[in-house]
C-alpha cells in the first residue's frame, strides 16, 4: 500500500502542468497580460508573444524547501570560508588603532569626515580654489583694526539637505519622473487645441532647440498625414506628439494657459507631463532603437532641466547619451546615405551635446561627451524647407540667418567649450585662446547677420555673448580648478568686467520663451561677488552691483530645491561678505593701489573702461576660512 501511495504521488507530480506567467513583452513593459498565447497586448502591438512558464513547486509540509535550505547553507559556508581566508592574508595597518574606550574617540572636522569619493564630486574644487585665492589676496592687503564683526553672517548649511527633501518623494517606480506608478491615459487635446500647441512648440521651443523637421511634424499633427514613414499610431510617433504638447505648455505664461485651457498652468503642465512620460514608457525608451523615441526623450529632458532642478534630469541625460552611442549617432560612418536622415541624426547628436554641456554647467560637473570622441559633422545652417523627406538630392548650407542659425551657434559652443575645459590645469592661456577664438568665430559667422530689432535674433546675440563671457570666466577659474587661478586674479578689474558681460547679457534672456536653453550663470555671480569684495567703490564697482544684485534675485526666484538651492546658499554667503566689505570701505576710507589689467571685451557692442581714476578702496581682512569651511560639498549626493 505504501508503494502504491508513493507511486500515486509521483504520478501526480509528473503530470503537474507548469504555470503560465506574463509573457516577456508584457513583463518588460510592466503591463497586465491575459496569459493567452498570443496575448491581447502582443496582438494589439504586433509584437512576438514569448510565453514564460513556471513549474509548480511541490506542496505539503517542507515540500521543495529542503533543497533550497541545503543550497543556502552551502553558500553561507562558502562565504565564511572566503572571509576567513581574507582575514588570514590581511596584515594590520599601523595607522589603525583599536578604540579601547570611549575616551579615545575624537570628533574630526566636517571636511575630514567626508568620504573620499565626496571630494571628487562636482564643484567642490571650485569653491576650495576660490577660498584659497581669497586667503592669498587677503594677506596682501592692509590689516583692518576691526574685522571680527563679519565672521558670523553666514550660517552653516545643513549637511543632510538632499534632493529628496526639496521635492516630493516618488509615489511609485515609474520609468521617468516622479509621478505616480500608474500610467496616465493618453488623451489627445481637441483638434483646434492641438494646432495651437503645435504652433506654440515651433515658436517657443523649436526655434531655440531645433531637433525636428517642422514641415513633417506639422503635416502629421495639423493635416493628419503619416509622420515620415512610420505606421499609424506608432509608439514612437505618439511619444513625440505628447512630448511636444508638454514642451509647448511648459513655455507659455500663466495668462496664456488660462486663455487656452481655463485652468492654472501648474495643473495643465503636470497633466501633460504625466501623459508625455506614459507615452515614452509605451515607446519603451529604455531600449528602443527608434530615432523618434530618442528625439522625444531629448526634448523632454531639455524642458525638465528647468522644471526639475534636482539631479534627476542630470542622471537621465546619461541615458540619452548611451542610447545615442548605441544608435551610432557619434560616428558619421554609421549614418544613412539618405541626406534627410543624415541631417536628422546630426541634429539629434548635437542637441544631446548641448543638453549635456548645459547640465554640466548647471551642476558644476564634467560633460559626458568629450570633444574628439566623435566625428559627426555639425548640422547645416539651413531652413527646414531645404530638406525634403524621401528625396536623395544633396543639401547645401546657407550663409546668413536661417531657422538653424541659433541652434548651430549653440552647437559651436558645445564643441569648443569642453575642448577648452579639458585642457590641463596649467594650460590657462591655451584655454583662454580657444574661447577668444570661439567668440570671434561666433561674431563673424552668426551674429554679423543678426538684426537686433528682431526678437529671436536679439536673443541670439545676448545668448552668444553671455555664453562666450561665461566660457572665458571658466577658462580663468574652472570649476575643477587648480590651487591657483590660471589667469588674472579674482580681485582684478578684468575678471569683474568679464562677469559683468556674462550677467548683463544673461539678464536680457530671462523673460524669453527660449530661456530654458540658457545656462545658469552662478559661476559668473560667484566671480563677481569675489571681485566686489576687493573692488569696493568706484564706477566699476557701482556698475557691478547694478548687474549682480538683479542676477542673484533672478537666480533665487527660479531655484526650487535641488542642487541649485545649494549653489544659491553659496552665493548668498559671498554676497553678504561683499556687501559688508563695501559698507566697511565707505566707513573707514582705507584704500589700496593696484593697476588695471588691459581687457579686450569679448563683446562687440559694449565698450568697458579698463582703468579707473584714483585708488580703489581696500577690502579689509575677514574670516574667509570660516565662510568656506561652513560650505558643504556643493553637490553632495549622499541619500539623494
Amino acid at each position: 500500500m505504501a508503494d502504491v501511495g508513493a507511486s500515486s504521488v509521483n504520478s501526480r507530480g509528473a503530470n503537474r502542468h507548469p504555470t503560465r506567467l506574463s509573457c516577456q513583452a508584457c513583463q518588460r513593459r510592466k503591463i497586465k497580460c491575459d496569459r493567452d498565447l498570443p496575448c491581447q497586448q502582443c496582438t494589439r502591438n504586433g509584437s512576438q508573444c514569448i510565453p514564460v512558464l513556471n513549474q509548480r513547486l511541490p506542496r505539503g509540509r517542507g515540500g521543495g524547501r529542503k533543497g533550497a535550505s541545503e543550497d543556502l547553507a552551502s553558500r553561507v559556508a562558502k562565504l565564511e570560508e572566503l572571509l576567513t581566508q581574507a582575514q588570514l592574508h590581511t596584515q594590520p595597518r599601523e595607522d589603525f588603532k583599536v578604540l579601547d574606550s570611549a575616551s579615545s574617540i575624537s570628533i574630526q572636522p566636517l571636511d575630514q569626515r567626508l568620504a573620499p569619493s565626496q571630494s571628487q564630486f562636482l564643484g567642490d574644487s571650485f569653491w576650495a580654489s576660490l577660498k584659497n585665492e581669497l586667503i592669498r589676496l587677503e594677506g596682501q592687503l592692509e590689516e583692518s583694526a576691526e574685522s571680527s564683526d563679519t565672521t558670523d553672517d553666514v550660517l552653516p548649511i545643513d549637511q543632510t539637505t538632499t534632493d529628496s527633501q526639496d521635492s516630493p518623494s516618488p509615489a511609485g517606480l515609474k520609468p521617468i519622473g516622479r509621478s505616480s506608478g500608474t500610467a496616465s491615459p493618453l488623451m489627445r487635446p481637441p483638434p483646434y487645441l492641438a494646432v495651437s500647441l503645435c504652433d506654440i512648440y515651433f515658436a517657443n521651443v523649436d526655434s531655440f532647440f531645433k531637433v525636428l523637421h517642422a514641415p513633417s511634424v506639422r503635416a502629421h499633427l495639423v493635416d493628419g498625414l503619416s509622420y515620415l514613414d512610420y505606421a499609424a499610431q506608432h509608439h514612437a510617433v505618439v511619444s513625440l506628439e505628447f512630448v511636444l504638447y508638454f514642451a509647448a505648455v511648459s513655455t507659455i505664461t500663466d495668462d496664456q494657459c488660462l486663455g487656452l485651457f481655463g485652468q492654472p498652468k501648474s495643473r495643465v503642465t503636470q497633466h501633460y507631463q504625466d501623459m508625455a512620460e506614459s507615452a515614452l514608457a509605451e515607446a519603451d525608451y529604455l531600449v528602443s532603437n527608434d530615432l523618434a523615441t530618442l528625439q522625444s526623450l531629448v526634448i523632454y529632458l531639455a524642458i525638465m532641466r528647468h522644471r526639475d532642478q534636482t539631479r534627476r534630469t542630470w542622471t537621465l541625460a546619461s541615458l540619452a547619451v548611451r542610447t545615442a552611442l548605441a544608435l551610432g549617432l557619434h560616428n558619421d560612418r554609421s549614418s544613412s546615405s539618405d541626406p534627410f536622415v543624415r541631417e536628422q541624426r546630426h541634429r539629434l547628436w548635437y542637441a544631446i551635446c548641448v543638453l549635456d554641456l548645459a547640465l554640466a554647467v548647471d551642476l558644476a560637473s564634467d560633460a559626458l561627451i568629450l570633444t574628439g570622441n566623435y566625428d559627426t559633422p555639425r548640422p547645416l545652417n539651413i531652413n527646414d524647407a531645404d530638406m525634403v523627406f524621401g528625396t536623395s538630392a544633396p543639401i547645401y548650407a546657407r550663409q546668413g540667418w536661417t531657422e538653424m542659425t541659433f541652434t548651430v551657434m549653440t552647437h559651436q559652443i558645445a564643441v569648443d567649450a569642453p575642448r577648452a575645459h579639458n585642457l590641463p590645469p596649467d594650460a590657462g592661456q591655451a584655454r583662454q585662446d580657444i574661447i577668444r577664438e570661439l567668440g570671434e568665430n561666433i561674431e563673424t559667422k552668426y551674429l554679423a547677420y543678426c538684426i537686433p530689432q528682431i526678437p529671436l535674433q536679439a536673443f541670439t546675440i545676448a545668448v552668444a555673448r553671455s555664453s562666450v563671457a561665461a566660457c572665458l570666466l571658466h577658462s580663468i577659474s574652472p570649476t575643477r580648478a587648480p590651487s591657483r587661478m590660471a589667469g588674472p586674479s579674482i580681485n582684478s578689474e578684468q575678471v569683474l568686467l568679464i562677469a559683468i558681460d556674462a550677467l548683463s547679457y544673461s539678464q536680457q534672456c530671462h523673460d524669453s520663451p527660449g530661456s530654458f536653453i540658457i545656462w545658469r550663470q552662478w559661476h559668473a555671480m560667484a566671480m563677481a561677488f569675489a571681485a566686489l569684495s576687493f573692488i569696493t567703490s568706484g564706477s566699476l564697482a557701482d556698475r557691478g552691483w547694478e548687474v549682480v544684485e538683479p542676477s542673484l534675485a533672478q537666480f533665487s526666484a527660479t531655484v526650487v530645491g535641488g542642487q541649485a538651492d545649494r549653489i544659491r546658499e553659496h552665493l548668498d554667503g559671498l554676497a553678504t561678505r561683499a556687501r559688508q566689505a563695501r559698507l566697511r570701505s565707505q566707513i573707514t576710507g582705507h584704500k589700496f593701489s593696484k593697476s588695471a589689467s588691459a581687457y579686450q571685451s569679448t563683446t562687440a557692442s559694449v565698450q568697458h573702461s579698463t582703468t579707473l581714476a584714483g585708488d580703489v578702496p581696500m577690502w579689509e581682512a575677514a574670516d574667509w576660512d570660516q565662510l568656506f569651511n561652513d560650505f558643504p560639498n556643493l553637490l553632495d549626493f549622499d541619500g539623494t
